[in-house]
């Protein structure tokens, strides 16, 4: 048994902050009623439209009507299909809005009123970016009568007088911000620069134009049409984060951060700001500014999960285990990530003590136990709590998590060992 538990430290010891790293892409947002209040219950689904064999990912909505849904894959493509579902209820509106890695807003938000039987519209979500989805749900009924008043209104227009309407004259902006709504980026280039060309004095198209330059990647020419729009309103945010962004994404970190100072001197309390002066300072393994920056954050939005579970990581990074003990029941309390990662964070942020307490140690168990309650299928949680269990001296308890472990994750890497670990206990 001795023998056993070595084998068993060395393996599953081997865990690391990098359980706190989100997946690929993930998602977030809201769904409310028509008068503001928040819908409990209901499922907002998000599929990808260019990868075949990758599964949608669904979330359900809490008490607040707020929603999470991590690890959103695409193998092709960054274009996921959104659908909401909730008994009785359909959407009237959405608002979408696609985030970088560095959750910086690319292009612009996108807002939409639904007819009956109509889609929501597609979302474009980048590799480890965020995308949000903002909703408003009617009784079923009221969207039918709507639709109904709406058709016998066209069908009484249709019998007044006859007679072909003049064809309406294509307007070279209007055709840009199509071609870019439905993800032909490069194609609305040229209609941007002719729309530009006819109002160059308007911020709205030179901002709206850096912004699409910047997601094609051609960095230099963003920052230039950024900069024209700063000249049109020097007290200006977004152009500034545009510059910002395609810095980062020429790796010019000092370029970067002036041009974050710059537009926190303008906007103080703005926290998307913030959040990429806490991102920079990430990269530059600079653990105290980011701390500040997300306190700050916090100080402002405390309802902000994203923003504490970052603490949580940071401060335990930086070896203040009960504070990031307290940001990630913070979390948990929020229901930001649905509460399981939080507890999970909690659980490992013990484990990983170098010298724990058998209260430690039972407040771990606890914290294991309460991801497994909220999401039964977690199968890391169910391995750590095994590691748990078998230092606090339960090697049947131990055993019953190696195996639930396999159960619910029979493809992992290390299912086979971890069934043969349970069956020599």
């Amino acid at each position: 048994m001795k023998r056993m538990l070595t084998i068993l430290s060395t393996v599953l010891l081997a865990t690391s902050f990098a359980w706190a790293t989100s997946g690929p892409r993930e998602a977030r947002g809201e769904v409310i009623d028509k008068d503001g209040n928040p819908v409990a219950g209901a499922v907002v689904t998000f599929t990808p439209m260019e990868s075949a064999n990758t599964d949608p990912v669904s979330a359900k909505t809490n008490k607040k009507g707020r929603f999470f849904a991590p690890n959103l894959f695409s193998t092709q493509g960054d274009r996921f299909k959104v659908e909401v579902s909730m008994e009785g209820m359909l959407p009237t509106y959405v608002r979408l809005e696609s985030r970088s890695v560095n959750r910086v807003l690319v292009g612009d938000p996108q807002e939409k009123n639904l007819k009956y039987g109509q889609s929501l519209p597609n979302i474009f979500i980048r590799p480890l970016g965020e995308g949000i989805v903002n909703l408003t749900l009617a009784p079923e009924a009221d969207v039918m009568a709507a639709a109904q008043a709406e058709a016998q209104a066209v069908a009484a227009a249709e019998g007044g007088e006859g007679g072909e309407a003049a064809a309406p004259t294509k307007d070279p902006w209007d055709e840009a911000l199509a071609l870019a709504s439905d993800g032909d980026l490069a194609d609305a280039v040229p209609l941007f620069e002719e729309a530009i060309e006819d109002q160059p004095e308007e911020f709205e198209r030179r901002e709206t134009f850096a912004k699409v330059l910047y997601q094609i990647e051609r960095h230099d020419e963003a920052i230039v049409q950024a900069q024209k729009a700063i000249e049109i309103d020097p007290k200006a945010i977004s152009p500034r984060m545009v510059i910002y962004t395609s810095y980062v994404a020429q790796e010019k970190l000092d370029e970067a951060q002036a041009m974050l100072a710059e537009a926190r001197e303008i906007s103080p309390q703005n926290i998307n700001v913030l959040e990429q002066m806490a991102y920079v300072a990430n990269q530059r393994d600079d653990l105290k500014a980011a701390i500040a920056a997300y306190e700050e954050i916090v100080s402002i939005d405390g309802e902000r999960a994203s923003a504490w579970r970052q603490l949580g990581d940071l401060y335990a990074k930086n070896g203040q285990g009960d504070k990031s003990e307290a940001a990630f029941e913070k979390v948990s309390e929020l229901g930001g990530d649905g509460g399981h990662q939080a507890y999970f964070n909690i659980g490992a942020l013990l484990a990983n003590k170098s010298s724990r307490t058998p209260e430690e140690t039972q407040k771990a168990i606890d914290a294991f136990r309460k991801a497994i309650e909220i999401k039964p299928d977690y199968g890391e949680a169910h391995k750590q709590l095994a590691f748990m269990l078998l230092g606090a001296g339960d090697s049947a308890g131990a055993k019953n998590a190696l195996l639930k472990y396999v159960e619910v994750a029979p493809n992992a890497p290390d299912a086979a060992q971890m069934k043969s670990l349970a069956d020599a206990m």
